[in-house]
């Protein structure tokens, strides 16, 4: 958990935050919210958004909400769900380019 001001705090000292529309920490957004509010915003449905986490909470989170769901391997355990999972966000770049021309 990564409360909104100390996340926002982190964004702009490592100078992040031209490259987010916006960050939501937990509090006050747990992340099943989070991902909702951005569906709204965006005027997204759940079956055209992937959301991309590292954590058990953050599958969790997009089964809750019904968006498709791939794992960045930090090392973290996913319990034994078959989750897809890749080393880094290079490797991602290349599953999601290839879902969005197949």
């Amino acid at each position: 958990r990564s409360p909104q001001a100390e996340l926002r705090k982190i964004i702009l000292a490592r100078a992040l935050d031209p490259f987010f529309v916006e960050v939501f920490g937990d509090p006050p957004y747990r992340k099943p919210c989070a991902i909702r509010a951005v569906l709204a915003r965006e005027g997204l449905s759940a079956s055209e958004v992937v959301f991309i986490g590292d954590s058990v909470s953050d599958y969790h989170a997009a089964v809750e909400v019904g968006v498709d769901f791939i794992g960045r391997d930090s090392g973290l355990p996913f319990d034994n769900i078959a989750v897809e999972r890749y080393h880094d966000l290079y490797e991602i770049a290349r599953v999601v380019n290839q879902r969005l021309k197949g």
